[in-house]
């Protein structure tokens, strides 16, 4: 990536009580609030103190997010519909998503890193990994643990690049990346990082992160 590259982070989170419902049978409410409170402090603080990333635009539809992280540096765009309800979210996540992109263009962002609000083992280095990955590279995506989802994407803005539109929110989004990406003439990697492939969205990952706490 080159050095007078402007490059910024895009993090996309709902309000706190309305996060993580498939954990509902092994959490509480104030719980899963807490932890996806919990989870999204840790991808920003990340987002914050990596070199490479010259700010951090919040997506999410709570004023308190909003507010919260402008006075910690970073921008926010708010969206009333991104947490509706289930079905509006996986619908509507992608096209926030893309929004922010044509936001950062218009800025004159060369560079954008996606990550999603829930990595609870992420790092400051680990973004700086990805992002590195562009040295050769148009589009380098993060998997999940699974193989199947997009935990983070880093992607370079060009002519191509510009008409790319992302699958977030719905299943198999790795795959449907890939392909996007490649239809477009992309260069594209994929970057295994077990930190940025953690996500909790079941009670198995939850599970898993006790096991790693214990080691």
């Amino acid at each position: 990536m080159s050095m007078s590259t402007i490059a910024k982070a895009v993090i996309p989170i709902k309000r706190f009580e309305r996060g993580k419902t498939r954990l509902s049978e092994r959490l509480s409410d104030p719980e899963r609030a807490q932890l996806s409170r919990s989870m999204f402090e840790r991808v920003l603080n990340a987002s914050l103190a990596c070199p490479k990333l010259d700010g951090t635009l919040v997506l999410t539809d709570a004023t308190a997010i909003a507010r919260d992280v402008r006075t910690r540096g970073a921008d926010v765009l708010e969206d009333p519909a991104l947490a509706a309800d289930t079905q509006l979210t996986a619908a509507r996540l992608g096209v926030l998503i893309d929004t922010a992109f044509a936001h950062l263009r218009a800025q004159g962002v060369g560079v954008v890193l996606v990550l999603m609000g829930d990595l609870p083992r992420v790092e400051p280095g680990d973004l700086t990994a990805l992002l590195a990955a562009l040295d050769d590279a148009d589009l380098a995506l993060a998997p999940d643990l699974r193989g199947e989802c997009t935990n983070a994407l880093a992607l370079r803005f060009g002519p191509a690049a510009n008409h790319f539109r992302t699958a977030f929110g719905g299943p198999g989004s790795l795959e449907l990346h890939t392909k996007t990406a490649r239809e477009l003439g992309l260069r594209v990697r994929v970057e295994k990082n077990p930190r940025l492939g953690l996500d909790l969205d079941t009670p198995a990952d939850l599970d898993l992160l006790a096991g790693l706490h214990q080691d």
